[in-house]
C-alpha cells in the first residue's frame, strides 16, 4: 500500500511539473513574441498615416480611447497602443516631463508578488491630447489615472485614490493640477519615455467615441 502511495505521489508530481513546464514555455513564447515585434517596431511617428485617419491618430484593433480631467475645467483625451501617430500632430513627451516615483500596485497578493510600476506624467500646459505606445515585455496597456487623492501612508510609501499603494524609493516630487499617474507594469524595461512611447498633441481632438473618463 505505501509503495502504490509513493507512486501516486511521484506521478502527481511528474503531472504538476510537466504542467507548470508547458505553461513557462507557452507565457515564454508569447513573451519573444512582443519583445520581437518591439524590436522591429519603428517609432509611432515613422509609420505613415492618412492625412484622413481622426485626430492624426491611425488605429489598430485593441486601441483605447478614453479621457482624464486635471480639473473641472480641462479634460485630455487618451489614445492606447495605436498603430500610428502624424508627426504633424503629435510630438514625443520629453524625458523632463516623466518621472519615475516607485513600485506597488492594489493591495493584493499578486501586486506584492509582481508589483507595477508607476510614473508621475505631466502634461504639457497646452496639451490636449496623449498617447502610449502598448508594454513590450509584459502583455497589456499602460493604465493612467488622474490624482484625485493622495495619502501618505508611510515615510515610504503612498496610497493613490484609494486604491494603488506605491514604495517610494526617494522622496516625492512635488506634485500640481497637471500631473497625472501612469502604471507601465512590472516589468522596467518598459520603462516610460523610452520601449514605452509618450506623445501628446496640441491639436483639437474630436474623436468621443466609446469614452471612458476617469
Amino acid at each position: 500500500m505505501t509503495k502504490i502511495i509513493q507512486i501516486l505521489k511521484v506521478t502527481s508530481l511528474t503531472c504538476i511539473s510537466l504542467t507548470v513546464f508547458a505553461y513557462w514555455q507557452s507565457f515564454k513564447s508569447k513573451d519573444e513574441k512582443r519583445v520581437q515585434f518591439c524590436q522591429t517596431t519603428k517609432s509611432l511617428t515613422e509609420i505613415a498615416v492618412n492625412q484622413d485617419d481622426l485626430d492624426g491618430v491611425k488605429y489598430r484593433e485593441g486601441t483605447i480611447f478614453t479621457q482624464v480631467s486635471l480639473d473641472a475645467n480641462k479634460k485630455i483625451s487618451v489614445f492606447v497602443f495605436p498603430q500610428a501617430l502624424s508627426a504633424k500632430t503629435w510630438s514625443k513627451a520629453t524625458p523632463s516631463l516623466i518621472k519615475y516615483i516607485g513600485k506597488g500596485g492594489d493591495n493584493n497578493w499578486r501586486e506584492w508578488l509582481i508589483p507595477d510600476n508607476f510614473y508621475l506624467l505631466e502634461v504639457p500646459t497646452k496639451a490636449t491630447g496623449l498617447a502610449f505606445g502598448r508594454l513590450c515585455y509584459r502583455n497589456g496597456d499602460v493604465g493612467v489615472q488622474t490624482i484625485k487623492k493622495l495619502e501618505q501612508v508611510s515615510p515610504n510609501k503612498i496610497l493613490i485614490n484609494d486604491k494603488s499603494y506605491i514604495s517610494l524609493p526617494s522622496p516625492l516630487p512635488t506634485i500640481n493640477s497637471s500631473h497625472i499617474i501612469v502604471n507601465a507594469g512590472s516589468d522596467r524595461r518598459d520603462i516610460l519615455g523610452g520601449k514605452t512611447e509618450v506623445y501628446y498633441t496640441t491639436k483639437k481632438i474630436v474623436s468621443q467615441l466609446g469614452t471612458n473618463k476617469q
